[in-house]
């Protein structure tokens, strides 16, 4: 094992993410240094052990990066005839292919981890995402019900034959607002318990 720092400080080292045979990753260690001259210096070391949330935050950067190397690719895909294209883009696509190796395997790992890990009357983290998952709907729809029937909403069909008939609800508002909150309060508190959680379990290889 190399140097071992805080975790909020690991990053993956961009391009080159290639796993080794022995499930280690590169990644890149920014060590804050105690010289105000100096600032800060990078490490380069393999780091196995990672919490879920910090391989979540490690595939939100490769997505980042596979972005951005895809605009560089299309831009430098075509050049005028004698001049020189900005960047090698075969190039750039051998280093896509290996910055989205590494994302493949950490959806693997994240994915195998999410369905062994527990979180309580929850089930496996799986299971309280799914359900994290349809609360948002479930409130989305609800909430959007409320807004219709006080006439918040102008999508629908509304069939009106005269200017002066009044329009009415066809669902009970106070009720709705008051499942909406609940619903709320639910998704907050179990969004709460997923990311503790995904602070506190390791990625399994």
């Amino acid at each position: 094992m190399g140097l071992r720092l805080p975790r909020p400080e690991v990053v993956p080292i961009l391009p080159d993410l290639g796993g080794q045979p022995d499930g280690t990753s590169h990644f890149r260690l920014i060590v804050p240094e105690a010289s105000p001259r100096l600032g800060a210096f990078v490490v380069e070391s393999e780091v196995e052990d990672l919490k879920l949330a910090e391989a979540l935050s490690l595939r939100a950067d490769s997505a980042r990066r596979v972005e951005q190397l895809r605009a560089r690719i299309v831009s430098s895909a075509r050049f005028q005839e004698g001049e020189e294209p900005a960047e090698d883009a075969a190039a750039l696509l051998a280093e896509v292919g290996e910055v989205l190796g590494e994302y493949e395997t950490l959806i693997r790992r994240i994915n195998r981890t999410n369905a062994a890990a527990q979180i309580g009357s929850e089930g496996t983290l799986t299971d309280a995402l799914a359900r994290r998952d349809a609360l948002r709907l479930r409130h989305s729809v609800v909430t959007a019900a409320a807004d219709a029937a006080t006439g918040q909403s102008k999508s629908g069909y509304v069939r009106q034959l005269r200017s002066e008939l009044k329009m009415l609800s066809a669902l009970p508002v106070a009720e709705l607002r008051g499942q909406a909150d609940e619903l709320a309060r639910e998704l907050r508190e179990l969004d709460v318990r997923i990311q503790r959680s995904n602070w506190e379990v390791e990625l399994l290889d």
